[in-house]
Formats: C-alpha cells, structure tokens, sequence
C-alpha cells in the first residue's frame, strides 16, 4: 500500500489531538487506523465506491479516471480514509474528517507514479 505523505500527517494529527483529549482515546484512534490499513490492505475491493477522481502520472500519457473508494472509521471517530487503487496496489489518499472540507483532498497526487 502506498501513503500519500499528506495522508500520514493527517493520521498523526488525528493521533495527537485525541490523545490530548485522553491517552487512552489516542491510543484507540491509532489503533482504528491501523485497522483500516490492515483492512484496505487485506480486501481493498470490498469498500464502497465513493467516486471518480483524474490523476496523473509521468508513466502514462493524459489523466487516468480512477474510482475512490471509502473506509468509515468506527463510532465515536468521524474520520473516512479515501484511497484508489492503481495495478492492484491501494494508493491511500488521506484521513479525513467525515464533516469538515468535503473533497479537500481530491486533488492530490503520488509524485512518482
């Protein structure tokens, strides 16, 4: 699987606000990602279709239509990981806020692809 870096700073973030709340709050929210990861991981068909976004890539000529996928995060975190998949390999493209900027990452792209 690969990460957008964006992705895993958001991860931290998340990680870091809870646990200011209350360790142990931190440490299920981390526990929850890991989790999702294992799962995008282990199935990564099985999630619902959220879209159609265009990335690019030095690799190829022209944008290339990909359909994103969801992950909800379990009750009490309002947190969905976004990801495509791209000759099988999910590409995870953040942790984001169920309710906040909706589509925010829908624009970022892996580098080297």
């Amino acid at each position: 699987m690969r990460v957008h870096p964006d992705a895993a700073r958001e991860a931290v973030r998340a990680v870091r606000h809870y646990t200011k709340l209350d360790p142990r709050v931190g440490d299920r929210f981390e526990r929850a990602t890991l989790r999702v990861i294992d799962h995008i991981d282990e199935a990564p068909r099985q999630f619902q279709r959220h879209g159609l976004i265009s990335v690019t890539g030095p690799s190829w000529s022209g944008p290339l239509l990909v359909e994103v996928r969801k992950v909800v995060y379990p009750r009490p975190f309002p947190f969905v990981a976004f990801y495509y998949l791209r000759e099988g390999e999910p590409h995870l493209l953040a942790f984001a806020h169920a309710r906040r900027r909706p589509g925010y990452w829908s624009e970022r792209e892996f580098k080297d692809e």
